[in-house]
């Protein structure tokens, strides 16, 4: 799969503590899902970014932990997508 996705993530908090803080993310975009077949896609996701203020990468950035559910080609099928980001 081949995707280009725009994402949204609000600015404002959901819920915060003294080590953390969640806010929402969203995205949508086209893609190119390779299975029976090249096929043109439409993928969207929504998910939370969860901001960890005491965990820091070795340049001294915040790291945050992406979580979402996303569904290729307008929920036909499903993913959980997990991952890591700096934020700067």
């Amino acid at each position: 799969m081949v995707a280009v996705n725009l994402q949204y993530r609000l600015r404002g908090k959901v819920f915060e503590r003294d080590t953390y803080w969640i806010s929402p993310v969203a995205s949508f975009g086209p893609g190119l899902l390779d299975q029976d077949g090249t096929e043109l896609v439409l993928n969207a996701s929504y998910g939370v970014n969860v901001q960890l203020r005491r965990i820091r990468s070795g340049g001294g950035d915040p790291l945050s932990l992406y979580v979402a559910h996303q569904g290729l080609d307008l929920f036909e099928s499903n993913r959980l997508i997990l991952g890591l980001s700096l934020e700067r």
